[in-house]
């Protein structure tokens, strides 16, 4: 028996497998331009970030760890230095404040090195910036949690 098309109806007939097929399809082309489009904004990081460190006048970046037992301190640095900011234990998750500009958050895959806990920043420019940090317990969900909170400061006055 033939459609309305002259083809016969075996091929015209949607089957269930011809559906599950077209929704693997879209999902495919769904995740393919997803990984594409981070594969391609990691690309265009990594240029600007590396046109960013070759305009600048020194060739070596220094890197600093800042922990907790920097609390209170006034940390100098330079321009183009990294800065790992390593505060989490198990028990205590922060999150860190910046009173000024002065430092641009370096993604991980960027880094030449592994980055802190926190992070890792790049000092963009000369000046002060103050740090602050505000840690409180780290819990599972679900689970009792100690009701706590702690702060961090840290000076961070950068030169060229």
């Amino acid at each position: 028996m033939k459609s309305k098309t002259g083809l016969p109806k075996t091929l015209t007939t949607v089957t269930t497998l011809s559906k599950l097929l077209a929704v693997f399809l879209i999902f495919a082309f769904i995740l393919t331009g997803v990984f594409v489009g981070r594969v391609y904004q990691r690309m265009i990081d990594t240029t600007a970030f590396s046109t960013y460190l070759s305009s600048t006048n020194t060739n070596t970046h220094a890197t600093q760890k800042i922990t907790i037992a920097d609390n209170g301190k006034t940390i100098q640095t330079h321009v183009g230095d990294f800065l790992d900011f390593e505060l989490s234990s198990v028990t205590t998750r922060w999150t860190l404040s910046f009173s000024s500009p002065i430092l641009r958050q370096v993604p991980l895959g960027i880094a030449q090195r592994g980055g802190g806990q926190e992070g890792r920043y790049l000092v963009t420019k000369a000046g002060t910036v103050v740090v602050t940090g505000t840690g409180v317990a780290n819990c599972p969900q679900g689970t009792p949690c100690p009701m706590y909170a702690m702060r961090f400061d840290v000076v961070i006055v950068a030169s060229k």
